[in-house]
């Protein structure tokens, strides 16, 4: 049986890679295989300004530009029950 764990880590300001995995049923005596892939571009979370999003949300419609979605109009729903000034 082989099981994969993915974790990610940096390497330290002393070009160590020091890893502490927790292996936990596999126990100790087990037999692991170790793989160090650098990643060249890391990805890191930058926040959008509005024209930003603007310019993803009209990139990003390309994809589903041939599906055939509607937005159909939302409808009437009923009242069910009356609770003080709110109706739920």
């Amino acid at each position: 049986m082989t099981e994969t764990i993915e974790f990610q880590s940096r390497v330290g300001e002393d070009g160590m890679l020091v890893l502490h995995v927790p292996l936990g049923e596999m126990g100790a005596g087990a037999d692991v295989v170790g793989t160090i892939r650098r990643v060249s571009n890391p990805t890191v979370f930058q926040p959008m300004d509005a024209e930003q999003w603007h310019r993803l949300v009209g990139e990003s419609y390309g994809f589903c530009a041939g599906l055939g979605l509607e937005r159909t109009p939302p409808g009437q729903y009923e009242i069910r029950e009356v609770v003080g000034d709110w109706d739920v």
